[in-house]
């Protein structure tokens, strides 16, 4: 069963395009994100577009990371983490909450 984790988020803007600088970031918490075989999936930070390329995180900004009910062990160290995202840092709110 895949399961789906919700990490709250922080900071300033990032780039509307910052799949692959996500994918960077938390790979470097997470290794197994390159691991095809672990099934570790993820969607790109919501938030509100500015219209010049950038989004701007809202209090209701997050992180959705899918994974198999086995694995849920390999994400929760991204938990409070500082992510560097493009050349926006970002951070996960102090008290994140994991539904």
């Amino acid at each position: 069963m895949m399961l789906e984790m919700v990490f709250p988020v922080r900071g300033g803007c990032i780039s509307i395009d910052h799949h692959y600088s996500l994918y960077a970031a938390l790979s470097a918490i997470v290794p197994q994100f390159h691991e095809a075989a672990r099934q570790l999936r993820f969607s790109t930070i919501t938030g509100e577009s500015d219209n010049n390329g950038q989004l701007r995180l809202t209090d209701h900004s997050c992180l959705r990371v899918r994974v198999p009910d086995d694995s849920i062990r390999l994400v929760l160290p991204l938990a409070g983490k500082r992510l560097d995202v493009d050349v926006w840092g970002i951070s996960q709110r102090e008290h994140s909450y994991i539904a």
